[in-house]
């Protein structure tokens, strides 16, 4: 058991941290300390009596003798929502239990919770439902300005947003930074073409848009979301959308300088998207030197014979000319969906190959 025998004045505002001077006593017949699990932590309850915050920040306890008083410095971070609170002040034992009610003392306190400064609603998000691995893509974000501050550039205002995977214990991955159209007052709501980079690697995530003051601190939950669930926003990323593989290349180890051949190339399609030379996929080639320096140009195009799905494998004869001057190079097969751009590179470095 334990009194709150004194509990200086709580002002805080909805969302922000401050720190509450409170003297508690021990009235049971065992010690208190850190050590051993205790701590002090509260509740949050609204004007209509529901609980909006149930496991409150925790303050660790010294070690205290029953019968003995301890001063804390408690952290409290302030309920979602301005207006009339209660805050309930209580010690835990991690992970046994909570004390229980004071048997003495003050442990209720009746609070006026400030608006935040940095306050903010998701209106709408235009958000994919399934996304390529890798895709940076642009979405249309409406968000209120439900704070007392101005989000201006000059303070660092940005929207940003933070990616988790589903089942990973990874802490969040932070997202692109996109400038607001202008500043915005409270009150204010704006559209942004915000910009969201998906993984590069395949999965189920989950993403929740955030504004941010830079240097400062992120923005807390959606004022109409305060448990941070509603606007979690999951995307299934599939493979890349231009993948691939090189299955087997007969590029032997001679060329003439100067001169063309054919070269037996076959090539896997590794992505979520399929090719067809209808949409400008094409294989071709590129020559670098002993040093990695290209040489030329990009190489002559050669045909898809037929629409490649996706895991489908094609065989392809590609037309190859050799550099003009003689000498050791590198033979880097490549492809290429024509006036988009080159596929990415695969993983192993079998597209290149050493020609004499």
């Amino acid at each position: 058991t334990f009194t709150v025998e004194d509990a200086a004045a709580v002002d805080i505002a909805a969302g922000e941290t401050t720190t509450v001077r409170v003297r508690l006593r021990n009235d049971g017949c065992a010690s208190w300390s850190h050590g051993k699990g205790d701590s002090l932590a509260y509740h949050w309850f609204d004007a209509e009596g529901r609980e909006v915050v149930h496991e409150g920040a925790r303050t660790a306890i010294p070690p205290t003798e029953p019968g003995a008083s301890v001063d804390l410095d408690a952290t409290i971070e302030g309920p979602p929502g301005a207006g009339p609170h209660v805050l309930v002040l209580e010690p835990v034992r991690e992970p046994l239990a909570w004390f229980g009610a004071p048997a003495t003392g003050g442990g209720r306190h009746d609070v006026e919770v400030a608006a935040a400064p940095l306050a903010w609603s998701l209106v709408s998000a235009a958000m994919p439902t399934i996304a390529w691995a890798g895709e940076s893509i642009t979405v249309r974000v409406v968000a209120r300005n439900d704070g007392t501050a101005a989000w201006t550039s000059g303070q660092g205002d940005r929207l940003a947003y933070r990616i988790t995977s589903d089942g990973s214990k990874q802490p969040p991955v932070e997202g692109v930074r996109t400038p607001w159209p202008s500043d915005v007052d409270p009150g204010e709501e704006v559209s942004v073409a915000a910009t969201l980079e998906l993984p590069s690697v395949p999965g189920r995530y989950t993403v929740r848009w955030r504004p941010v003051r830079e240097h400062v601190r992120w923005f807390g939950p959606s004022t109409g979301d305060p448990d941070d669930t509603r606007d979690a926003f999951v995307v299934e990323v599939g493979p890349p959308q231009l993948a691939w593989s090189l299955v087997h290349a007969d590029v032997g180890g001679r060329q003439w300088a100067g001169r063309a051949s054919l070269v037996t190339v076959v090539v896997r399609n590794d992505g979520g998207d399929a090719w067809s030379p209808t949409k400008g996929d094409r294989l071709s080639y590129r020559w670098f030197d002993h040093d990695g320096q290209p040489i030329g140009g990009e190489g002559m195009r050669s045909e898809l014979p037929y629409d490649v799905a996706p895991g489908e494998t094609a065989t392809v004869e590609v037309r190859v000319r050799a550099p003009d001057s003689i000498g050791l190079a590198m033979l880097e097969i490549g492809m290429v969906r024509e006036h988009v751009a080159w596929f990415p590179a695969p993983d192993d470095a079998t597209t290149r190959q050493r020609v004499l």
